[in-house]
C-alpha cells in the first residue's frame, strides 16, 4: 500500500524476513502495524508506590509557592493584581486541562 491511497502506510519491522505475528488476521490495522514494530497493544492504569510519592511530593510544594507568589504580588502590585493575575492563571489552566483531554483521548 502507499501512502497516497488512504491506507496504512508501510513501516520498518524488527521482525526478520517472512516473519509475521501471531494472529495477524484476528488484528486491526493499528495492533497489526505496532505488531510488526515490534510492541504489543496495551494501556496500562496503575501507579506505584513511587509514582505516589512523587505526585504527592510534587503538590507539597504547591502551598509556599502560592505563598510566595501573593507576597510579592501584594507588595509590588496590589490585591488587584493579585486577584487578576489568578483569574488569568485559572483561565490558562483550564485551556490546558482541556487540550490535555483531548491529546489523551486522540490515539496516537
Amino acid at each position: 500500500m502507499a501512502v497516497g491511497d488512504g491506507g496504512i502506510p508501510p513501516v520498518t519491522s524488527v521482525l526478520d524476513n517472512g516473519d509475521v505475528p501471531d494472529n495477524l488476521a484476528a488484528m486491526s490495522d493499528d495492533e497489526a502495524t505496532l505488531a510488526t514494530l515490534g510492541y504489543k497493544q496495551e494501556f496500562k492504569r496503575e501507579f506505584s508506590a513511587w509514582t505516589t510519592f512523587a505526585v504527592s511530593f510534587a503538590v507539597m510544594g504547591l502551598l509556599p509557592s502560592i505563598a510566595t507568589t501573593m507576597w510579592y504580588g501584594i507588595g509590588y502590585a496590589g490585591p488587584a493584581a493579585n486577584t487578576w493575575g489568578w483569574i488569568l492563571s485559572v483561565a490558562f489552566i483550564v485551556c490546558v486541562s482541556r487540550m490535555s483531554r483531548v491529546s489523551y483521548a486522540t490515539p496516537v
